[in-house]
């Protein structure tokens, strides 16, 4: 359950996991719990941020023709076998079938009552996919080529859906007909979970384009995988790497998703973990590494939120046991980040964005060629993101379109979208994209260019630029932050790890600033 991984403000601020998705739906933290808490997956908005989206009626029926870069498309597939205990992303429960339909070969699957209800689901899934394609295309310049650097396939789980689904959407994507082309070196990523897929499977996603895998790890405890009531345990993590290896060779790029702050994850096994992923055989290019939110509506929200969580319960079924442990303090928490940050980079991760590592060589001086793409298309200031499947974000010619989290109220939109082109969609005025800009950036190593927001935002640039140093001060008195050659940068760890309090306070002059 990632990206998908980025939400209510672009995952919806734009629900990105999204935390993502195309964003990640909106972090909505129970009362009292822990305020150090780092988004789940690629941008979270937590409460104690402003949202920053209006939600006015676009009036446009066609996107601009514009390039941007980076461009991106974003899938979501949203199948799980069933929900995690920490998870609320747009997921579709699936049980059973899938595992029937990732161990046996295409032909030779048992064709059983449970299994033949989730092929049928999505097959209808799939041409409600391409319906929305034909919309998306029908709103695009007809003779303008829009060159993609990157392909999500996020979730849910994708790799249980059957091959012949992404065989259908990426053909009907990259046809000769569409706008769409692929840029040279361009990712085409896949989520995937362990114990989900065959050998058969890989080298057959291998062979449609797929380069690089996001393995949804999350911990590498039985018991702890037990508890957060994941499928896999330990043992299927290290088989689906040696099939990856198998199946990829040399030309193997994945990216491994950990959690800290767990129920029963201790400093002493947080650090042992980090020890047995950077010795894994193959290594991991990339890491994300996110910090545990307790999302309302899930199981964790009733076991560890503060009582508040009975209505919308209904969502979560059956009796569920009483957690056996705590869940860690916000400064062990505070611990597991700084000390995952200075561990990696000892041995040789860039930490180029607050939940993201990427591997780089030691000759290397510029950016590891390890960054996910993705994500970087989600935190450059002038990229566009496509998507398509519900739950998913999108955002293109600063029209934001936000699509339903589940299969009924999808459908619905897709068949209304066709034929009331503006449903759903928002449009983002310059104020709401200069918070998108400082709430992306100021995630990054990067940061955030003051003269970029001086020129992008005139003739108010000056004044937004004073708004935002203003909103900085203490974090630079602090050494939380630093500002040289004109660019804003939280300092890694710890300014990183207090990256919403410091972007509030920018945000709060910000708007005081626009609306003067």
């Amino acid at each position: 359950m990632k990206a998908t991984v980025l939400a209510a403000s672009i995952h919806t601020v734009l629900s990105l996991q999204t935390p993502s998705q195309g964003l990640v739906s909106s972090t909505r933290r129970p009362r009292n719990t822990r305020s150090l808490r780092q988004p789940t997956r690629l941008l979270a908005v937590t409460e104690d941020l402003p949202k920053i989206l209006s939600t006015p009626v676009s009036t446009r029926t066609e996107f601009a023709s514009c390039a941007p870069e980076p461009v991106g498309l974003y899938i979501h597939i949203p199948y799980c076998q069933r929900r995690c205990r920490y998870c609320n992303f747009a997921i579709v429960p699936i049980g059973s079938a899938a595992a029937a339909r990732a161990q046996s070969d295409e032909g030779e699957r048992p064709i059983n009552a449970q299994l033949s209800g989730f092929l049928e689901m999505d097959h209808m899934y799939t041409q409600t996919i391409l319906k929305e394609l034909q919309w998306t295309l029908s709103k695009m310049p007809q003779d303008q080529k829009v060159s993609l650097t990157s392909i999500y396939f996020g979730g849910g789980t994708p790799s249980l859906a059957p091959v012949a689904t992404i065989r259908t959407i990426l053909h009907a994507i990259l046809a000769e007909d569409t706008p769409f082309t692929l840029k040279g070196g361009a990712e085409i990523t896949m989520e995937m979970d362990p114990c989900t897929f065959s050998k058969d499977q890989l080298q057959e996603l291998k062979e449609l384009g797929v380069n690089r895998i996001s393995l949804g790890v999350q911990a590498l405890d039985d018991g702890i995988l037990e508890s957060l009531g994941r499928i896999h345990r330990v043992q299927d993590i290290y088989k689906s790497l040696s099939m990856m290896q198998e199946v990829y060779g040399d030309e193997l790029s994945y990216s491994l998703d950990l959690i800290s702050g767990l129920p029963g994850l201790s400093l002493a096994a947080w650090t042992e973990t980090l020890q047995k992923v950077v010795t894994l055989e193959p290594k991991p290019c990339h890491l994300s590494l996110y910090d545990l939110q307790v999302e309302s509506g899930t199981v964790f929200a009733k076991w560890y939120g503060n009582g508040d969580e009975e209505s919308g319960w209904d969502r979560v079924r059956g009796n569920l046991p009483t957690p056996a442990v705590a869940l860690p303090s916000d400064a062990e928490s505070a611990f597991m980040y700084q000390y995952a940050a200075g561990y990696l980079r000892s041995r040789g991760y860039e930490h180029y964005e607050v939940s993201s590592y990427a591997l780089r060589d030691e000759t290397q001086t510029g950016p590891s060629p390890w960054r996910s793409r993705h994500n970087q298309i989600y935190w450059a200031t002038n990229s566009q993101w496509y998507a398509l499947g519900l739950g998913a974000t999108s955002f293109v010619a600063n029209e934001l379109v936000a699509r339903p989290r589940t299969l009924v109220d999808y459908a619905d939109w897709v068949n209304r979208v066709r034929t009331l082109p503006d449903a759903g969609v928002s449009e983002i005025v310059d104020t709401e994209l200069l918070l998108n800009v400082v709430l992306k950036r100021l995630r990054t190593s990067e940061g955030l260019d003051l003269g970029f927001v001086h020129q992008r935002f005139s003739p108010k640039g000056d004044a937004f630029v004073d708004a935002i140093q203003r909103g900085a001060a203490l974090a630079l008195e602090l050494g939380l932050a630093q500002l040289n050659d004109n660019v804003l940068r939280l300092v890694d760890p710890k300014g990183f790890l207090y990256s919403n309090t410091i972007i509030a306070s920018i945000y709060a002059e910000l708007e005081e600033t626009a609306n003067s």
